[in-house]
């Protein structure tokens, strides 16, 4: 009876509530053009996670930002492609339970929403939330890519982030 008591009460405290805010954080993406593989990133990542018994995280990064170090490049693709203008924020939310923030590793289903359209996605959540990683779907956010531009034909662009946490 003693045990089952200890164990209730360090139940009790592990249920502790917390709010953590993003500190800084990293978007960083990979995608080919005329063959070359180029990299972007974005360093504007604004960003909370709530835990209670469940946590939520919110993420959001404005489309601007985003920079592959080609200024003509990231004018196409950031005004023709993502219409940045009329969608200027990438956001990102899930809901989990808290028990997995503390493991090393854990997968996530984030819902992603990219010029207007939200999707839902596996993120895959590593060194108690440090890093992050997923293949964004071009088709699944209506991003039509011209048959004559050269741009990632296979539509999968490999996202990864960042994070620092406050305490």
């Amino acid at each position: 009876m003693m045990y089952l008591f200890f164990s209730f009460l360090i139940f009790i405290s592990d249920v502790q509530a917390f709010t953590r805010t993003l500190k800084s954080g990293t978007l960083r993406y990979e995608a080919s053009d005329n063959n070359k593989t180029f990299h972007g990133t974005s360093t504007k990542i604004r960003g909370t996670i709530s835990c209670e018994r469940e946590c939520e995280i919110l993420l959001a990064a404005p489309i601007n930002s985003l920079d592959s170090g080609d200024p003509r490049r990231d004018g196409y693709v950031l005004q023709v492609l993502l219409d940045s203008y009329q969608f200027p924020v990438v956001t990102a939310k899930a809901k989990f339970y808290k028990e997995l923030w503390q493991q090393k590793e854990f997968t996530l289903v984030a819902n992603i929403r990219i010029r207007g359209f939200e999707q839902t996605y596996l993120l895959k959540v590593t060194e108690n939330g440090k890093y992050a990683q997923f293949d964004l779907d071009l088709e699944k956010h209506n991003i039509k890519i011209p048959l004559f531009s050269s741009l990632n034909k296979n539509r999968i662009i490999p996202i990864y982030f960042t994070f620092e946490w406050s305490e």
